[in-house]
């Protein structure tokens, strides 16, 4: 059986493989047939078990993926750096790194 690429799946439904892989371990089948079953990873099983083990059903929720939003500047950090960068010359500011010399003359 093909695995299915669990990632492109409703949180609901990844959550509801999670349980049922717990479910048919309590009952007593093997981390290899539950894989064979739902058609998932071994090593997701391994990962789900490990996790019910330590934390109990708390473990296999399901936390939120990828980058957060926003910036780690506060809006008027940001403020504060477009305006240094506009009015003055990269030489001017004793930058760490380098610019273009000409963005100077492009701004202002």
């Amino acid at each position: 059986m093909k695995k299915k690429d669990a990632r492109f799946l409703p949180t609901v439904v990844q959550q509801e493989i999670r349980y049922n892989a717990i479910e048919l371990f309590l009952k007593g089948f093997s981390q290899v047939s539950i894989s064979t079953i739902l058609g998932v990873s071994t090593r997701s099983i391994y990962n789900w078990v490990k996790a019910y083990k330590e934390s109990g059903l708390n473990g296999l929720k399901i936390n939120k993926r990828g980058r957060s939003k926003g910036s780690l500047l506060k809006p008027w950090q940001s403020a504060q750096i477009v305006k240094l960068v506009k009015n003055y010359c990269p030489d001017e500011l004793s930058l760490p790194f380098s610019m273009d010399s000409r963005s100077c003359l492009l701004i202002n």
